[in-house]
This record gives C-alpha cells, sequence and structure tokens, in this order.
C-alpha cells in the first residue's frame, strides 16, 4: 500500500518525496478535485495526505472521502511554515505523532 500527498507547497512535496512518498503540486481547485478521484480509484494507495491549504480549497471534497470511503485514510498535515491551526511546526507535528521531542 503507497501514501500519495496533494500539497499546495514545492517544498512540503520535496520533503515527501525524501522519505518515499509521490505526490502532486496543485493550486486549481478542479485540478484538485481530479486528482483527489483519480487517487481515490487507485486501489494501490492507502493513505491521501492532504495540506491544510488543499483541505481549505476543496473540503467538501475531503469531506466526502473521509465520510463515505473506507480507502484512502485522509490525513491533513501542515506545509512546511507549520500549522495554521496551533503554533507546531512540522518537526512537532510529526514528534508529537511519533512521541518524541524532537
Amino acid at each position: 500500500m503507497k501514501c500519495y500527498l496533494i500539497s499546495d507547497n514545492v517544498d512540503t512535496l520535496t520533503g515527501m518525496q525524501l522519505a518515499g512518498i509521490e505526490g502532486s503540486v496543485l493550486h486549481d481547485k478542479a485540478e484538485i478535485a481530479d486528482k483527489i478521484r483519480e487517487v481515490v480509484a487507485d486501489e494501490d494507495i492507502a493513505v491521501l495526505a492532504v495540506t491544510e491549504k488543499i483541505e481549505e480549497l476543496c473540503p467538501d471534497e475531503i469531506g466526502n472521502i473521509r465520510q463515505s470511503v473506507k480507502r484512502p485514510l485522509v490525513v491533513i498535515i501542515p506545509d512546511r511554515h507549520g500549522s495554521k491551526k496551533n503554533d507546531g511546526s512540522v518537526l512537532k507535528y510529526i514528534g508529537d505523532s511519533v512521541g518524541l521531542n524532537i
């Protein structure tokens, strides 16, 4: 099973590619919606990671996936500038998710 990232930021995608995660950088709502449908149709993709800005651009599409399909699991991640929802940085977010202080 694979993870796929839809990002609004090249730096975020580059960082994820270093971890072996494929993805796309998109800014247009229609392109994002098309890519989301493509990812949902791909049975090899188990996790869809999207940046917070992508979620803001397409909240209905993201919400529909979370409520109506079992796969892929949708994970909202902050971009390289950190989360808009709190004071955390990407390193803090990762550290909190694995239980380590980085």
